[in-house]
Formats: structure tokens, C-alpha cells, sequence
């Protein structure tokens, strides 16, 4: 392993630096092509981030540049879900750069991938500790990873979150985050004083309940996909033309024993093609997807209450497959004590699926609006 280093690699020149050449260059190439100006979104990676003692990833950011309306602050940090990456924040981030009816003008919206996924490198060991597979990587590993990014982003670029956005399994990793804090004595405020926080069809902790995987149909999906290989160890692979499947049916679609080969997604949702060029499919570690459809850690009432100076709310889907509107409103109310849901949304409609977020994100924004912040 590298001797850890706090640069931050954003293809050898700065930020600023980066911005000024891509908006001289877009105008250029505008100019000679009559094309609209290229993307000012930019790529950073943190290097050597810690996951475990002697045990660390290069972690890559991707950064969506709001060009419509150029700004300074008001960043979201995103944190994907389950076989996912980074990249499936891109049609969120273009929906609210474009009109944002959920809140205020975004200047950035940061996604990370996390070990593995994306940009983001496999975890190296330092001799003479012995090697950690991709494959064995737990959740707490990923919350380790996490905690140690927004420790060092604001110093090492000047981007300082304000608020946390996660789906899905990423949801799952920011209730535990809290708790790691909490039992610390600290919390996500006081560390990283982030304010506010909106998780998207999260994955619930313990105690509450969660029928995809408590009913086992989870773990013989999961159970089709377990791959190996001498680099990764044990993980777990979702082909590309089935994870649109996975993520963008609908709950009135009847099921059927797996391979879910006969459901039928939603309109717009990406193609297999899609997924493959946008980068949108990642595999997950066999442990850590153990942990989420089976043990999957507690987290405490009140996690999110008055006392942490974080708002919490959270957003669910009507048609749902993975996780149900009543779960969510569920881990609302554990996690913050408010028995009224006023912080909690349900986005209704025959395509609010799992992955609404990535198939229909204007739609999204303009459901939640009044009801959810972003930020």
C-alpha cells in the first residue's frame, strides 16, 4: 500500500483549474462543432482512505456541476445503493439543476463510490497484514470508508456538505454512521455538521422489519449472483440486462421464481445497454450483502431526534418491490420520535419504483415538493 497521502488527484490540475480549462474548451469545441457547451462536472479521488488498520481504497468522487445556474456552497454528498454506483445520481443532479420545486438552487451534488464500485480502487493491504478481498468486506467497513471521506473532502477540496442524500442500501449506511457517532459520544452534526439528511427508500435497521429480506426472497436473488474470482473473492454479480429488472419493476408486476426473467420494468427506465454505458452496475461484497438481507445491524429509536441538530426525512415509492412505503414511514417514526410524518413522503404513481430517483427524477422533485428539502 501507498504511504497515505491527502492529495487529491482531479486529473493533475486543481479544481478551479479543471473548471476554467473545460469551460475554455466547451466554448471552443461549441464554437467550431455549433454543439452546447460540454459538462463542467469533474472526477476527484481521495487516496489511500482508510477502511481498516494497515487497509485502505483509493475513493473517486464524481461531481455534478450545476452550469445552469452557477453557484458557490449548498453542496449534497450522495452515497449510492446496493450494485450501484456514483453514476446513478447523474439524472437526479440534471433534474435539479434544471428546476429544483424541492428547495433551493444546488451548486454540487458529490457522489462517492464506494470500495470497488465505480472509480473507486479495490482495498489494498499493507504488509505485513494479510490481504482483505473486495469479497469480505462488511457494512461497517463501508461506514468506516464514509466517516473518513467527509472528514477529509472539505479540507482537501473545499467542497462542505450541509446535507447527506443516500438510497437504498446507502440509506442502510447512513443510520449506521449515526450510530457509530452516537455511541462515540458525537454524531453526524457535531462531526461533519451535517444538517440535514434525506434518505430514499432506505434499507431499514433492525428492529424493523423489512419483508424482502425477512421473507427470504432477498437472499434466493442474491443466492443467482454469487460469483468468484482469485481478485475479488466471493461477491456477488448482477448481469447487466438483469438489474433493470431488479430495480425498476413494479409491485403490481406479478411475481415469479427467480430469475425474474418475465418482470417488465417501467417506462424510461434505463436499458441493459444504458447501464452498461453509463456505469451504472457495480458488484457488492458477499459478506456485506450477507449482513443486509440477514443480519443486518440495529440502529436506535430516536437515532435522528431534536437533540442531534440533523433533520431527518425520508422518501418512499408506491410501487416499491424492495421496500415498502410502510416500512419506511415505519423507520421515520423510530428514528426521529415524530409520530406526525411530517418529515416522511410517499411518491405515489404506477412508476414510483426503487429506482425512481434514476428513471423518472423530475417527476420525483415535483411530488416532494413542500413535503422534502434538497437540500
Amino acid at each position: 500500500m501507498r504511504t497515505r497521502s491527502h492529495n487529491v488527484r482531479a486529473k493533475n490540475l486543481s479544481k478551479n483549474m479543471l473548471i476554467g480549462v473545460a469551460a475554455v474548451l466547451s466554448l471552443l469545441w461549441g464554437a467550431a462543432q455549433g454543439a452546447s457547451a460540454s459538462s463542467l462536472d469533474f472526477d476527484i479521488t481521495l487516496e489511500d482512505v482508510v477502511i481498516r488498520h494497515d487497509v485502505s481504497a483509493d475513493i473517486h468522487l464524481k461531481v455534478f456541476v450545476n452550469e445552469l445556474q452557477p453557484c458557490d456552497g449548498k453542496v449534497i454528498f450522495a452515497v449510492h445503493g446496493f450494485a450501484h454506483t456514483a453514476a446513478t445520481w447523474g439524472p437526479l443532479a440534471e433534474a435539479i439543476f434544471e428546476e429544483n420545486p424541492a428547495g433551493q438552487n444546488v451548486c454540487q451534488i458529490v457522489a462517492i463510490d464506494l470500495p470497488g464500485h465505480g472509480g473507486s480502487s479495490l482495498p489494498t493491504t499493507a504488509p505485513p497484514t494479510a490481504p482483505l478481498l473486495f469479497g469480505d468486506l462488511f457494512l461497517e467497513d463501508y461506514v468506516t470508508v464514509l466517516q473518513n471521506t467527509l472528514e477529509r473532502l472539505p479540507a482537501e477540496t473545499g467542497l462542505q456538505a450541509k446535507t447527506l442524500l443516500a438510497h437504498s442500501q446507502g440509506g442502510l449506511l447512513i443510520q449506521m454512521t449515526q450510530q457509530a457517532l452516537k455511541s462515540n459520544g458525537t454524531d453526524l452534526r457535531q462531526e461533519f455538521d451535517i444538517k440535514h439528511v434525506v434518505l430514499m427508500a432506505p434499507v431499514p435497521g433492525q428492529p424493523i422489519s423489512w419483508a424482502f429480506a425477512d421473507n427470504g426472497t432477498a437472499l434466493a436473488l442474491l443466492g443467482q449472483f454469487v460469483d468468484f474470482t482469485p481478485a475479488l473473492g466471493i461477491h456477488i454479480n448482477i448481469p447487466d440486462p438483469v438489474w433493470p429488472i431488479l430495480f425498476f419493476s413494479a409491485a403490481d408486476v406479478e411475481p415469479c421464481p427467480p430469475p425474474p426473467s418475465f418482470w417488465v420494468v417501467v417506462p424510461n427506465a434505463p436499458t441493459p445497454a444504458e447501464v452498461t454505458a453509463r456505469g451504472y452496475n457495480a458488484r457488492e461484497p458477499f459478506v456485506s450483502a450477507l449482513q443486509l438481507v440477514g443480519a443486518r445491524p440495529s440502529v436506535d429509536a430516536g437515532l435522528f431526534g431534536p437533540d442531534t441538530r440533523t433533520t431527518l426525512q425520508i422518501v418512499s415509492y408506491e410501487q416499491d418491490t424492495i421496500i415498502l412505503p410502510s416500512e419506511s414511514a415505519l423507520l421515520y417514526a423510530h428514528l426521529t420520535g415524530d409520530s406526525s410524518g411530517a418529515g416522511f413522503a410517499e411518491v405515489s404513481g404506477a412508476e414510483a419504483v426503487h429506482d425512481f430517483h434514476v428513471s423518472d427524477p423530475s417527476s420525483l422533485l415535483d411530488q416532494i415538493a413542500g413535503r422534502i428539502t434538497l437540500p
